[in-house]
């Protein structure tokens, strides 16, 4: 049986989201948030399967950003590529969205004081031109408000 290969071609550009989040506690609590508490706030509607029980991100490089629906089941949303404690976690996403190609995710933790911490957020990715190109970029943009300084901030406050 000869061998049959289709190729069908994209227009892509790239989209690069830069955002800073200042919290009022000191960046170790930031850093423990975002990686061995991150199931305590990252949940539905930001998560990919409806029936996710947890949210998890292992800071070692290699380390999986997932999803799990208890036990084995889950989905794999990306990998740990750089990591510096409590300082820097990048994630290559594996799991992209329609219309949305490989992206990296890059959180920075700064201290500003000992008693404060700013999170700097670099999303880049490759977006699919077109009429769905504007949503893409409205919903990464509204999606990581929502998350972080809405979810990540509330849980940090209750926390501190």
């Amino acid at each position: 049986m000869p061998h049959r290969f289709q190729s069908t071609e994209v227009e892509l550009f790239e989209f690069l989201l830069e955002d800073e989040f200042e919290f009022n506690v000191p960046a170790s609590a930031v850093w423990r948030a975002l990686t061995t508490e991150i199931g305590q706030w990252w949940k539905a509607p930001y998560t990919l399967l409806s029936d996710t029980t947890e949210v998890r991100l292992e800071p070692t490089v290699g380390g999986r950003f997932m999803e799990s629906c208890g036990g084995e089941d889950g989905a794999l949303l990306g990998l740990v590529t750089e990591v510096v404690t409590e300082r820097l976690i990048r994630i290559r996403i594996l799991r992209p969205r329609a219309g949305v190609f490989p992206h990296e995710v890059c959180f920075t933790i700064d201290r500003p004081s000992e008693d404060s911490s700013m999170l700097k957020l670099r999303h880049e990715s490759w977006l699919k031109r077109g009429e769905h190109a504007e949503i893409s970029k409205h919903s990464i943009l509204t999606t990581w408000q929502s998350v972080l300084d809405d979810r990540l901030r509330k849980f940090l406050n209750q926390s501190a």
